[in-house]
């Protein structure tokens, strides 16, 4: 069609985009997943994620300075 190849550059991005939207799938937690991650939250004043896995899962813990990591640490290592 006699594009230049700026223009055909353009047709396959556009192509490209248009073909395949860019979501992601949220998968979604259940109740109980979701109330013990805002209990503890609440309870270490941390952000905490809580993913499952086949076996097991994974806690995370974001903290924001040194100070939110030692205060967690005493809280964790407390007798």
């Amino acid at each position: 069609k006699s594009l230049s190849v700026r223009e055909t550059e353009a047709l396959v991005a556009k192509a490209g985009s248009s073909s395949q939207p860019k979501t992601r799938s949220k998968i979604t937690k259940d109740a109980d997943t979701l109330a013990l991650e805002r209990s503890l939250t609440n309870e270490l004043g941390l952000n905490a994620e809580i993913s499952k896995k086949k076996k097991g899962g994974v806690l995370n813990l974001h903290y924001q300075s040194l100070d939110q990591l030692d205060d967690l640490i005493r809280k964790l290592t407390r007798n």
